[in-house]
């Protein structure tokens, strides 16, 4: 798949190199012994907005917005924690130095607030390579279509930079998506899924429900991209969500998907990413 002028094939998913490019222990273990590669991957960063946003993150109890749910599952309720774009363009700067082709993920900010957020990911050295605009946390209320369309308008006026656009299972991204046609260039489906979708019925472990991630929503995942992909959307799709096989990749790639995300997985499997992308490669 053609990004800008890099091609691409696998994607780190957001979260996984976290702000700096080395992600948290396990991953930074993993860089370390050669396990995990990401200077030869694409990669997407950590999710920004344009001021600090607290979430529901906090170190000292990470309990309360992750649980593990069994079998490479987990739910989340983190919120969108960060410092803000201008306090984190350092480390997004150390994020693009480490990876091959560096995706700079941001909330998407209020329409006034579109230029001057763009002007900062101008300002990150070295330069990424395109922006995805999340606008699929499950845990953070989402702007009216409108708002968003107006938003997603003033930064593609804003940047020449390739933006993705990521959107939900549980949101009309057929129809977003159809809104936002002529200002995007690629689609990024799913993020993690609502555990009531998940999981109808049952109760959640953590205080409001939470996105639900892991190989438990690939058949989500898979559905999203091809429903996409039969709608006649014509402009190239990441597909990511569950996939933590060469098989699931290549599922995800028949249905309709030009390139995969892995996140979860690489949790417990830091070596998937490379090594899938070596193997769709031969």
């Amino acid at each position: 798949m053609k990004l800008g002028d890099s091609e691409i094939k696998v994607v780190l998913d957001s979260g996984v190199l976290g702000l700096d490019g080395l992600g948290y222990f396990p991953e930074r273990l993993a860089i370390l012994t050669g396990e995990l590669r990401p200077r030869e991957l694409a990669a997407i960063s950590k999710t920004v907005t344009f001021g600090p946003h607290a979430g529901n993150f906090r170190w000292w109890k990470p309990w309360e917005s992750i649980r593990y749910l069994g079998n490479g599952n987990y739910v989340n309720t983190y919120g969108l924690t960060n410092p803000g774009i201008v306090k984190a363009s350092k480390a997004l700067g150390r994020f693009c130095s480490r990876v091959d082709v560096p995706i700079i993920s941001v909330a998407l900010p209020a329409p006034e607030q579109a230029a001057k957020l763009v002007e900062a990911v101008h300002s990150i050295r070295p330069r990424p390579r395109a922006i995805e605009l999340n606008i699929s946390c499950p845990n953070v209320e989402q702007a009216p279509l409108d708002s968003l369309v107006d938003s997603v308008g003033e930064i593609r006026v804003a940047t020449k930079l390739p933006l993705i656009i990521k959107l939900g299972y549980d949101q009309d991204f057929i129809s977003i998506l159809d809104r936002l046609y002529f200002v995007h260039d690629v689609a990024h489906l799913i993020n993690s899924v609502r555990f009531s979708t998940v999981f109808s019925g049952k109760p959640s472990p953590l205080k409001g429900g939470g996105g639900v991630s892991g190989p438990i929503i690939f058949e989500f995942a898979v559905n999203a991209v091809e429903a996409l992909r039969m709608s006649d959307y014509g402009k190239p799709i990441i597909g990511g969500g569950g996939i933590d096989s060469v098989d699931k990749a290549k599922t995800m790639l028949n249905v309709g998907a030009d390139a995969i995300a892995i996140g979860t997985a690489t949790h417990t499997r830091p070596y998937l990413p490379n090594h899938i992308k070596n193997v769709l490669a031969s």
